[in-house]
């Protein structure tokens, strides 16, 4: 894998997006029971890649850390270490792994104006996913944005995920939640990566809703919502990404 330069973390707000309840500013998105989601609120205001308008795409750069990182000053994965294969004796490979992110990633983009790119040669990444130096939960986001933002919508400047490498990953989504499937939990994070909180809507299934794991791994209508409010629509209209897209996303 080739090497890639992560972004320093000092000067910049970061929180916790698992299992844990948040504030919200006054941002569209929350009426849950209008809209079918919920926005990220950071320092009460909503944060998202790119420009700090709603409706406006953003490519975000990611990398699979290669080597143990220290992220001091964040609250979620602070300390990571490069994914491995699962300790489940059929579960998916590191490289197993990176592909049920890709699509996970891939799912998201489907839905709105966003795009996932790898973070090549001395390029930053925006985004960087690995396992936790000490596993704890199923799997954390952790999302920061440029401090004193102005307008109602903050720039989101970095974020991570990182997995709990105990756990039996497995990546065949067999309705089990006592082994968590990849491509759900890592679509998941996306999600707060991306700008979304957790949702909870009554006789609507979310992908943000953690309750729902095991029974959906891709956007749903008020995920989709969401993010489109934030990015705009997704350039690829057909729910079917092009082969070269596919292709591009498998390197």
């Amino acid at each position: 894998m080739q090497s890639v330069v992560v972004r320093a973390c000092a000067c910049v707000v970061s929180i916790c997006l698992i299992c844990t309840g948040y504030g919200f500013s006054a941002a569209a998105g929350d009426n849950l029971a209008a809209t079918g989601f919920r926005l990220l609120s950071l320092n009460d205001k909503s944060t998202k890649w790119g420009e700090p308008a709603a409706g406006k795409g953003a490519v975000i750069r990611y990398a699979f850390i290669a080597a143990s990182l220290d992220r001091p000053g964040s609250r979620n994965c602070r300390t990571m270490e490069p994914l491995r294969a699962s300790p489940r004796p059929d579960g998916p490979t590191a490289d197993g792994f990176q592909h049920e992110i890709r699509r996970a990633m891939e799912s998201w983009e489907r839905v709105a104006d966003v795009r996932f790119v790898p973070a090549r040669g001395g390029e930053p990444a925006d985004l960087v996913i690995g396992f936790q130096r000490k596993p704890r939960g199923i799997a954390y986001a952790d999302v920061q944005s440029v401090p004193l933002s102005l307008g109602a919508i903050a720039t989101t400047s970095h974020a991570a995920i990182c997995l709990n490498p105990n756990l039996p990953w497995e990546s065949n989504f067999d309705g089990n939640p006592a082994t968590p499937d990849v491509r759900y939990v890592a679509a998941h994070e996306i999600g707060h990566v991306l700008g979304l909180d957790h949702s909870r809507r009554r006789g609507e299934a979310t992908l943000m809703d953690f309750r729902n794991s095991e029974t959906i791994r891709v956007p749903q209508p008020g995920d989709a919502a969401g993010a489109v409010l934030l990015y705009g629509e997704p350039l690829l209209k057909d729910t079917r990404a092009s082969a070269a897209h596919i292709s591009k996303l498998s390197e």
